[in-house]
Order: structure tokens, then C-alpha cells, then sequence
């Protein structure tokens, strides 16, 4: 990566007439990179005819649970999730969905975990989810958690607020905005308790659940893909004639 940065990314970027990022987070990057083109942030969206899928629609799951929905894959962190929802109360009135596609043979050592932490039948393997039933799966989870080591800025953080889910992320996803707009809780560390502990403080507390949700709808509408577009269209004009 450091060889085609220095010869050929680098370059692109600097003759570059703008550089747009997902996550606000990525700007210092460019900085301690030496690179002084003008910066706009443009988040990833989610569809708005997706969210309202399953609408009115009986949950899938019957009780409480706690979503994570993405590649199982050692990145995204499911296993790390696992050992926090294993040291929690929650396990003994909640469980654990972890959907998505087995794509990386990672599900496997997952499964190994959840049998050494006596998690069988609290822990979840949906498989991969899509249209209504992913819909379905966010609109009905007390909370969604990304622990990911690496992310651009994900799609799936958009989909979960688009829903009015509160969510609880690994810094590394890039996304202050839903913290900081009360939606979310970021984590800069990977510290099971630390995880154990936001994850009760966001499912056991219904007024802070509650506000969490509030504050997902009232921004939701800024991720919505046709804003996002809007503003691709916007940019694309400006830099048109450069």
C-alpha cells in the first residue's frame, strides 16, 4: 500500500480539483499525508423504500435481542461481540442475532465461542439478510453493534439509524456524527467490559433506548440516498469546469 501510495495514488489525489471522504474522521489523514486539496465530506446512505419494508410485519424473532449484521469476518469483530454479550446480564433475557453471509469461513471459530461460553441458545446464526427481511431485523432490535477494527464509513450504520435503531460502534467505523448527534456510542477501545457495559447501558436503561431512537429520527433523513446524491450532483457541477 505504502508503494502505490507514494507512486500512484498520491499523485492522483494531489492533482486532484476536490477529494470527497465518507467519514468526517478521515480528513486529519490527508493532513499528516501533506496533501492541501480542498476536503468535503459525504457520508454513505441507505435506502428509504428498504427501511419501510417490513412495516407493520410480525418481528422474526420473538424476544429481545441484539443485532449484528454484516460479513462475518474477523475485521468486523462478531467473535469480540460475543465475549462482551457473554460477560452481560443480557444473556439471560436477551440474545444475540449475528446475520450475514459466511463468506470468509469465519462462522466456524464463532461457533467455537459461543459453545465455550454456554451460549448456544442465546446466540443467533440468521445467515445473510436482505429487502424485508433485513428490514425486519433492525426495525425490531433493541440496539445494532459494529465492533470493527477497520472500516470506510458503513453502509449499515446509515441502514440501522434509517430504522430509528440505537447503535454502538467501534471508532475505526468513522462515523462521530451518530455519537455526537446522540444515536450512537463510539468506542476508541476494544475492552470487553468497556463493550459489556454500553451495551446494558443502551438495553437495560428504556429512557436512554428511548432518547437514542428519537435522536436516530431526527437525523435520519440526512443519510437518505437521494440527500446523498443530491449532494454528489452538487459537487460534480462545482469541480465540472476546473
Amino acid at each position: 500500500k505504502t508503494m502505490f501510495w507514494r507512486m500512484r495514488s498520491a499523485v492522483l489525489i494531489r492533482h486532484a480539483a476536490k477529494v470527497v471522504i465518507c467519514g468526517s474522521s478521515e480528513a486529519c489523514l490527508f493532513k499528516k499525508l501533506g496533501i492541501t486539496n480542498e476536503v468535503e465530506v459525504v457520508p454513505n446512505g441507505y435506502e428509504e423504500k428498504v427501511s419501510k419494508l417490513s412495516d407493520g410485519a410480525k418481528p422474526l424473532i420473538n424476544e429481545p435481542y441484539i443485532l449484528f449484521l454484516g460479513y462475518l469476518e474477523k475485521r468486523k469483530q462478531p467473535g469480540f461481540l460475543i465475549e462482551a454479550f457473554a460477560q452481560s446480564s443480557l444473556r439471560n433475557t436477551y440474545k444475540l442475532v449475528i446475520a450475514g453471509p459466511d463468506s470468509y469461513g469465519h462462522k466456524a471459530e464463532l461457533e467455537r465461542i459461543v459453545r465455550r461460553t454456554h451460549l448456544s441458545d442465546r446466540v443467533v446464526f440468521w445467515g445473510a439478510a436482505y429487502g424485508a427481511e433485513k428490514a425486519n431485523l433492525f426495525q425490531n432490535a433493541a440496539c445494532f453493534c459494529l465492533p470493527s477494527k477497520a472500516e470506510g464509513q458503513p453502509v449499515v450504520l446509515s441502514e440501522a439509524i434509517g430504522v430509528g435503531v440505537p447503535v454502538l460502534y467501534s471508532s475505526s467505523c468513522n462515523f462521530p456524527e451518530l455519537a455526537q448527534a446522540g444515536c450512537g456510542i463510539e468506542l476508541s477501545e476494544f475492552n470487553v467490559l468497556l463493550w459489556t457495559r454500553a451495551l446494558e447501558g443502551i438495553c437495560v436503561d428504556q429512557d436512554t433506548n428511548m432518547r437514542m431512537r428519537e435522536s436516530a429520527v431526527r437525523i435520519k433523513s440526512r443519510y437518505t440516498w437521494s440527500v446523498i446524491c443530491k449532494e454528489w450532483d452538487r459537487i460534480y457541477c462545482e469541480t465540472g469546469g476546473r
